[in-house]
């Protein structure tokens, strides 16, 4: 019974002490400001999806391709037999670093406010590369975001402006439902 008690204890103290992921990373700037419910975001979130068969490209996806151009210049390093550095933007954006060298397309900047970092260690794939403006693929297909997907969540709000836009569709689509069927039954 006391090995149990203490095999408990040392687990809710690591679980306590753990390190706790980057706010810009589990929760960015950009996301922040794009979740906010405000009417220029409704506005936005509509005109996203209303004219999405255009496919206009946005700063945090290009971004995001960045950070992938990145990952795959790293892979070429570790490939090589190289050990990773901690990624910083004088890292990423230096002709003279390292880096430049396993680079096939230009990792500029994306967006004035991007700024690349790296958290974990990217030697055995356990880290990630992230803005520390847009933080790091919103769809979550990285192993290391799946892994860590209670944690993001945590921090982001319930709802969203994406959730309200979907809400408002849902309804009126269900307030037309329910005139048609009650026109029907008053006609029939």
């Amino acid at each position: 019974m006391k090995n149990l008690l203490v095999v408990l204890m040392v687990l809710l103290c690591s679980n306590l002490f753990a390190e706790q992921i980057p706010l810009e990373l589990a929760y960015p700037p950009y996301s922040q400001q794009a979740d906010k419910i405000t009417m220029s975001n409704l506005k936005k979130e509509f005109q996203s999806r209303r004219w999405a068969h255009m496919m206009i490209e946005r700063g945090n996806n290009r971004c995001w391709k960045i950070q992938k151009r990145i990952l795959k210049a790293i892979e070429g390093m570790k490939n090589a037999g190289l050990t990773v550095p901690e990624i910083t933007d004088d890292f990423v954006t230096n002709s003279n670093s390292i880096l430049e060298k396993y680079k096939k397309l230009p990792t500029d900047k994306a967006f004035p406010l991007c700024s690349f970092a790296s958290y974990g260690n990217l030697n055995d794939k356990t880290g990630v590369i992230y803005c520390k403006y847009h933080g790091i693929d919103d769809d979550f297909h990285s192993s290391f975001a799946k892994s860590h997907k209670s944690e993001f969540m945590k921090v982001r709000p319930f709802i969203n402006i994406a959730d309200v836009v979907d809400l408002i569709y849902f309804f009126s689509s269900f307030l037309i439902f329910a005139i048609s069927t009650f026109i029907m039954k008053k006609l029939l």
